[in-house]
């Protein structure tokens, strides 16, 4: 250990380093309480510090320096598969009749008042396969869902506009809007967007839109006058009804 003068000691040094924080140095001093007191007004008004006396009459303080100061960011691409009810597949909606649909419900659910027959007879084999489906209890299907995250460290100034407008929340953004030369480009990185164009997506809708659902962001202040910010987008089919399409 190092000595500074006769009341204070070095007790001991580390560095961190954060994919997102990026470095951080932490330094620990033991001593009395008036050589603590004159060592606070040198600190770093962008550090923080914090005083232990449990170890009376030897005092310590902890002095966290602040964050690297550039824009940090990492990017996250994570699926998210969703269970749905088999009355949500594209196939039910699309390639079954309205009756056919009408008979099903009505035999499964034991309304014998649709029914004419012991089984309902329907008219497309897309129906009949669903109506097997029900039968053998097969109600519920996977769906593949994506959910694109970020966490950011950096000044309110330095994060892109687009990001941390709460106005944005709840809105739709195309894929195509949200990549590199789009007009929202995120700046994702490049190894996340070749995963994007991978994805499939959902079987199309009428009255609904493809894209990625922003949804409410995290805001965290951190030592420095930093923010930590943290957000995430969900790949889906969005009624129309329900949400609005991003416009620059």
């Amino acid at each position: 250990m190092l000595n500074f003068g006769t009341n204070l000691v070095l007790a001991g040094q580390s560095s961190t380093k954060d994919p997102v924080r990026g470095k951080r140095n932490v330094v620990i001093y033991e001593g009395t309480l008036e050589a603590i007191n004159l060592l606070i007004p040198l600190i770093s008004p962008l550090a923080s510090w914090e005083v232990d006396g449990s170890d009376t009459p030897k005092y310590r303080i902890t002095i966290s320096s602040p964050d690297n100061t550039d824009l940090q960011t990492v990017w996250e691409l994570q699926g998210n598969d969703l269970s749905k009810s088999i009355w949500e597949h594209g196939r039910t909606s699309i390639d079954t009749t309205e009756d056919d649909r009408k008979k099903i419900k009505g035999y499964i659910e034991g309304d014998k008042n649709t029914l004419t027959d012991p089984t309902p007879t329907l008219s497309g084999d897309v129906a009949k396969e669903l109506l097997r489906l029900l039968k053998v209890d097969t109600t519920h299907y996977f769906l593949p869902q994506y959910v694109l995250r970020v966490r950011m460290v950096g000044s309110n100034a330095g994060f892109p506009g687009v990001v941390i407008h709460m106005s944005n929340v709840g809105l739709i953004f195309k894929q195509e809007d949200i990549i590199a030369g789009g007009v929202f480009d995120l700046q994702i990185d490049a190894a996340i967007q070749s995963r994007m164009a991978e994805i499939e997506p959902p079987d199309a809708r009428v009255n609904y839109t493809v894209g990625w659902l922003f949804k409410s962001p995290t805001i965290t202040g951190i030592p420095g006058g930093k923010f930590e910010l943290r957000q995430k987008w969900w790949f889906e089919q969005w009624a129309n009804y329900l949400y609005d399409l991003a416009v620059p």
